[in-house]
């Protein structure tokens, strides 16, 4: 079961939530009463994403809730794995929806894609890279990555894109060892629409009851 509890009373009352004892979560604690949850049961901060894709705000790299891509045919596959594939380990808890990891910036009130991963199902080649995983792209999205003044990467403006995205930090772990913790603050909310930022908030935590 998942709860979306409004933010903004953390966000205006920083002091109140400070961690005062060992245990006390400030996302978490003051919400786990008013739940009533029964003996054994238990509130985790979590974001649920349905892709491992990328975006870079206010240069740092957050996850999204979903990707601008999967309005494409083949979206899953830019190309054919092995039916022994499987994700790499630091996509997980991600769904393996796609064999490869899109990072998206925002510029100018505009969204673009700037770079991708494309994963190999053949361990010995480890995964296109580079002009090799672009090329596997641009076919899929039909356009080729060009350079713009504002940035110094190619990139593809998302035109073809219009639809609410969320995104939010992951906690830095050390190498080897899973991501499956956010941030705790709200989530960002942004409107698109043929590929211009209309809006953009924070919105709400969102909560996992298990």
């Amino acid at each position: 079961m998942v709860f979306y509890i409004d933010s903004q009373e953390i966000i205006n009352s920083t002091k109140r939530y400070q961690d005062r004892i060992s245990g006390f979560d400030p996302c978490i604690t003051p919400f786990e009463e008013s739940l009533s949850l029964k003996e054994g049961e238990h509130l985790s901060e979590y974001f649920f994403g349905h892709t491992n894709d990328k975006i870079q705000w206010k240069d740092t790299l957050r996850m999204l809730s979903e990707s601008p891509l999967s309005v494409f045919d083949n979206y899953e596959e830019v190309y054919m794995p092995s039916k022994e594939w499987h994700p790499p380990f630091d996509m997980y808890p991600y769904f393996s929806e796609k064999n490869y990891s899109a990072k998206w910036i925002m510029l100018d009130d505009k969204l673009y894609l700037y770079d991708a991963e494309v994963f190999s199902s053949n361990e010995e080649m480890g995964g296109f890279t580079g002009d090799s995983s672009l090329k596997l792209v641009e076919k899929l999205i039909g356009k080729k990555f060009t350079k713009i003044k504002s940035f110094d990467q190619k990139v593809i403006f998302a035109s073809w894109y219009s639809g609410t995205l969320y995104f939010k930090r992951r906690e830095k772990r050390k190498t080897g060892e899973p991501i499956c913790e956010y941030v705790c603050e709200p989530m960002t909310k942004i409107t698109v629409e043929k590929g211009k930022i209309t809006s953009m908030e924070p919105t709400f935590y969102m909560f996992q009851k298990y």
